[in-house]
């Protein structure tokens, strides 16, 4: 006797071929028969005749790292069919933690009654297994986190003492199941790292067996410079290399990812494995800090703090930040999503211009106290990208799936900001405008990239397939129904269309609905 037998269903198996109707047995973790089951029986049966079944998808670039903890259901992400989320992106990721990185996590997750009892890549991971996720969770290792807790958050060369101790931890954090190292470098501290300095760090996680993902240098005028960086760093290191978010913003800049994807294409040829990752989305989110000047982070957040409150320096960081705006409406593109502070928190899901309106201030004004009622950690939704960019990306036969999203909810502390939508509406509205409407993918191809692909390039074996022995990451698909919901003004909307999902033989959401099971694991690497 199964545990699980699915009856009927329309099987997009994740390996690109047609279509087709069959019964799947699930035995524990794993698919166990696929076929004509109809004389078998189970502990459970299900009329899958009605649905279309693919593997879970894998969101290949995703954060949430904190927040797999504060709401481990992780309902944002699995109602929307992903079961396996990569972690520890950008260059930033919970571990190490040391000195003021330690302090500022403690005082982050205290808000969340969540105690911070580790400070390295075994001891996170121990806690994400403890809190027993509903979605299974891999990571990489955030170089930035790396370089802030070896060295501070301060623009200075890495000598060979700092050098030996940030390897030291990509070796730890690697043989604690870390599937590689991750850039961020546009963020501070990590930005201040050199290419020769990353690609030191990045052989120690291509000796291991890991991956090298970044957040390349620059998204926009540099956009083609960054590219090659990041290729460089890969034939440097011989790390496999993924570039997150694959863009060019600014309406200056569109078209620009033709010209990377080109060079992407010659890397490849030239023996680099590499690939990239898009979400279906022409806004961004990040930090509002990223448009600050170099000079002005460079001593660390309280010196910026001190530039903000004169008014020589203020009047230059914002002719700076105005100048590296890629808004196609300027700061009426740039909306906060996470003020960070009381006084602004009443104008999250405004943009600047609008917030600088309401509150009878100049733009500059708004803008740099913004970042100084924060301490630099107000979060924007930016729209900047183009639609034929993003097609190009996720259209490619290196492109993968992602959200770029943390794990929010529409209930509890994580609903108290408005995120970006793709946080609940990737994955639905991926298969909406590239197979439904555009036609541009098919089913099948659609399906692969979101799991077969990402499941081989990230290293997760037996998964992102509906194939024998398999583990049963599966989702049950009204096809007719599957549409985002989320939009940027009511972001904490759940898709339609997810019937069913089973995360490692447990069928955790069934008719659109959390079932109580909760069977997801921290996948390390080679898993």
């Amino acid at each position: 006797m199964f545990d699980i037998i699915l009856k009927g269903g329309e099987i997009i198996d994740g390996s690109g071929k047609p279509a087709f109707r069959a019964d799947i047995a699930l035995a524990g973790d794993k698919i166990a028969e696929i076929g004509d089951l109809k004389n078998e029986s189970a502990l459970k049966i299900i009329d899958a005749s009605a649905l279309a079944i693919a593997p879970g998808f894998i969101d290949a670039h995703s954060h949430g790292d904190l927040g797999i903890l504060i709401n481990p259901q992780a309902e944002s992400k699995i109602r929307q069919g992903i079961t396996t989320m990569v972690a520890g992106n950008c260059g930033s990721s919970p571990f190490p933690l040391r000195g003021k990185a330690l302090e500022e996590t403690r005082d982050d997750m205290a808000k969340y009654d969540i105690t911070v009892d580790w400070d390295s890549a075994a001891g996170y991971y121990a806690r994400v297994e403890a809190a027993q996720p509903a979605v299974n969770f891999s990571s990489l290792v955030g170089q930035g986190a790396i370089r802030a807790s070896v060295m501070g958050e301060l623009d200075i060369p890495a000598d060979a003492s700092f050098m030996d101790d940030m390897k030291n931890e990509v070796a730890l954090a690697m043989d604690a199941g870390s599937i590689g190292i991750s850039t961020g470098l546009i963020y501070t501290p990590g930005s201040f790292a050199t290419e020769d300095e990353i690609a030191e760090l990045a052989k120690v996680a291509a000796s291991k067996g890991g991956i090298y993902s970044s957040h390349i240098r620059g998204e926009g005028d540099s956009v083609i410079q960054a590219i090659k960086e990041a290729l460089a760093i890969g034939f440097k290191s011989g790390c496999p290399v993924q570039i997150s978010h694959l863009k060019a913003s600014a309406p200056r800049n569109w078209g620009k990812v033709k010209d990377a994807i080109a060079l992407i294409e010659k890397a490849e040829s030239d023996g680099l494995n590499v690939w990239f990752d898009k979400y279906p989305y022409t806004a961004g989110s990040t930090g509002l800090n990223t448009y600050l000047p170099r000079w002005s982070v460079g001593q660390g957040v309280d010196k910026l703090m001190e530039f903000l409150q004169d008014p020589v320096k203020r009047s230059q960081i914002f002719k700076e930040a105005n100048d590296e705006n890629e808004g196609e409406k300027k700061w009426e593109s740039v909306i906060i999503i996470s003020a960070e502070s009381d006084k602004y928190r009443p104008y999250e899901g405004k943009n600047i211009f609008e917030i600088a309106q309401l509150t009878n201030q100049t733009i500059e004004d708004a803008f740099c106290d913004l970042l100084f009622q924060s301490r630099s950690r107000a979060d924007i939704v930016c729209f900047t990208q183009s639609q034929d960019d993003t097609d190009l990306a996720l259209e490619h036969r290196l492109g993968l799936v992602c959200t770029d999203s943390g794990i929010w909810a529409p209930y509890g502390p994580l609903s108290a900001i408005k995120p970006h939508p793709r946080a609940y509406g990737t994955f639905p509205r991926f298969f909406r405008q590239y197979v439904k409407e555009k036609k541009s993918l098919t089913r099948e191809e659609a399906v692969k990239k979101a799991t077969h692909l990402a499941a081989e390039r990230l290293g997760f074996s037996k998964r992102g397939q509906i194939k024998k022995d398999y583990f049963a990451d599966i989702v049950l698909m009204d096809w007719e129904r599957i549409n985002d919901t989320a939009t940027y003004t009511e972001p904490h909307r759940y898709p339609e269309g997810i019937e069913g999902v089973i995360v490692n033989g447990a069928l955790t959401i069934w008719r659109g609905e959390p079932t109580g099971l909760r069977a997801g694991r921290v996948l390390k690497r080679n898993s």
